[in-house]
């Protein structure tokens, strides 16, 4: 079992919704270190429980509502995260990572390192792609995920 993961969220069919699931295929063709696994997540909604068990470290990838412009990224930690107001996150399903890390928290799983990596995203309409801010927002979010990954000792060529 690899002992840190990079969870995209979203769907794929909503435009901008999809922005962790386009993260994940694009670290895909990156060298990464063989602790860390990639894991296409979509719209597993409370069953994201389960992708938290035994883990050093988890990044969650997906977006969020806020007044600022398309394409802003934001890290948030496990409380901030379980603090924004639901209309502030995005989700395909009736459950999502709101209520999953409430789950989590009452199962006594948490990871000791958390992380969650959203963008604002400029449009849910139906696409297959991605907004040219959020395109342009892979890479910060890229680099962004690759200096948390060195904070802990993992070395992203």
């Amino acid at each position: 079992m690899k002992e840190i993961s990079i969870i995209g969220l979203g769907n794929l069919l909503l435009g901008d919704e999809g922005f962790g699931i386009h993260l994940i295929k694009h670290l895909e063709n990156q060298k990464l270190p063989p602790e860390i696994e990639l894991v296409d997540g979509g719209c597993v909604g409370i069953n994201l429980v389960h992708f938290l068990r035994d883990k050093k470290a988890v990044f969650l990838i997906d977006v969020f509502l806020e007044d600022a412009p398309p394409g802003t990224i934001k890290l948030f930690e496990w409380e901030e995260l379980e603090s924004l107001p639901k209309t502030k996150l995005v989700s395909g399903h009736q459950y999502g990572v709101k209520e999953a890390l409430s789950l989590a928290r009452f199962m006594g799983i948490r990871p000791p390192y958390f992380r969650a990596l959203a963008a604002v995203p400029a449009s849910l309409a139906p696409a297959t792609d991605l907004s040219p801010p959020l395109k342009e927002a892979l890479l910060q979010a890229e680099k962004i995920l690759f200096e948390e990954l060195s904070r802990l000792g993992y070395k992203v060529d």
